[in-house]
């Protein structure tokens, strides 16, 4: 998905010469990015401009699942060929170097209605042809054939939860929780169904339920890791939002939750750091740097915002 965010980047700046956002000056791009606040430029057309934003949100679950996918909506987003504008022969450029350097996966045609006399496919290899498209990572086109299999057998909560997954790496995360919630009503303590459906619900930022669903997947699985890293990075995002509309003891408050709930990635100790850098309460600051930096001592963003705290400390020498 990084990858994803960079080719965003290299679009809009063939489309308008500029990449997008404000300043390259380090620090304020970096607030920038971290923000989320792209500035896209308003020249280009409605679907330029919404493939643009999709690759650059601060979330990677709502980018383009894939190179192939992105390639795909700047193809649509730029109309055909024959009705050129100036800038499509470079796109088209840009669209072969990725598929040159291996980025996009190649995609069969789409297939033709069956020859008359020729049987339908068994529902079972309906199924079959779907989880292989799954585990490839061709997600539209296995969401598409897990639908058709649905169609005939609408209980398989195998079926709808690997559809849900295909529609929460495509980024339609509404249809997603759809998907989820149908399954749960089928098996309502799986916890990885909860947990799911709290990221789809995390990631439409509907934090409300998305914590329902992870305290109710913790309930039932206290000691799993991934359910409790990922509802505290719900907690995260929702603290990055805070922290973007200057409510630092929001966010500081939304940061010790996390924490509580995962305490062993040093990005919640640098995160929570931040906020109280900003709060003015620089050694508490110090105190959740040092424990980023234990946790991580190879990431210079740690040492530089300690640095920062112990500046406005008047610790100089220990700032150097």
């Amino acid at each position: 998905r990084s990858d994803i965010f960079s080719l965003g980047i290299v679009l809009h700046e063939i489309l308008t010469g500029k990449v997008p956002y404000q300043s390259l000056e380090p620090q304020r791009l970096k607030r920038d990015i971290l923000a989320g606040n792209p500035t896209i430029a308003a020249g280009l057309t409605a679907p330029l401009r919404s493939v643009c934003s999709q690759s650059l949100s601060l979330d990677p679950h709502r980018r383009h699942a894939s190179a192939a996918e992105f390639a795909a909506e700047v193809r649509r987003a730029s109309g055909p060929a024959g009705k050129a504008r100036p800038w499509w022969p470079l796109i088209a450029g840009v669209l072969g170097l990725i598929a040159v350097t291996g980025f996009l996966a190649s995609r069969p045609p789409r297939r033709a209605a069956p020859p008359v006399g020729v049987p339908t496919p068994a529902p079972e290899e309906v199924l079959a042809e779907a989880t292989n498209l799954f585990f490839q990572q061709r997600y539209a086109e296995a969401e598409e054939r897990y639908t058709a299999y649905l169609a005939t057998f609408p209980a398989d909560i195998e079926a709808l939860t690997r559809r849900g997954l295909c529609r929460t790496r495509r980024g339609a995360f509404a249809a997603a929780v759809e998907d989820f919630s149908a399954a749960l009503t089928l098996n309502p303590d799986d916890a990885n169904l909860l947990k799911r459906r709290g990221i789809a619900f995390a990631s439409l930022r509907q934090f409300e339920p998305a914590i329902v669903d992870y305290e109710a997947a913790l309930a039932r699985a206290p000691s799993d890791r991934e359910i409790r890293e990922s509802f505290a990075a719900c907690y995260s995002i929702m603290a990055a939002e805070q922290a973007a509309q200057k409510e630092f003891a929001a966010a500081a408050e939304l940061m010790t939750k996390a924490i509580a709930i995962y305490p062993h990635a040093a990005v919640f100790y640098h995160q929570r750091g931040s906020c109280l850098f900003h709060l003015g309460e620089y050694e508490q600051a110090v105190l959740d740097l040092d424990e980023a930096i234990r946790r991580e001592p190879r990431k210079p963003d740690h040492y530089e915002n300690r640095g920062h705290c112990y500046r406005a400390l008047g610790r100089v020498e220990d700032a150097e």
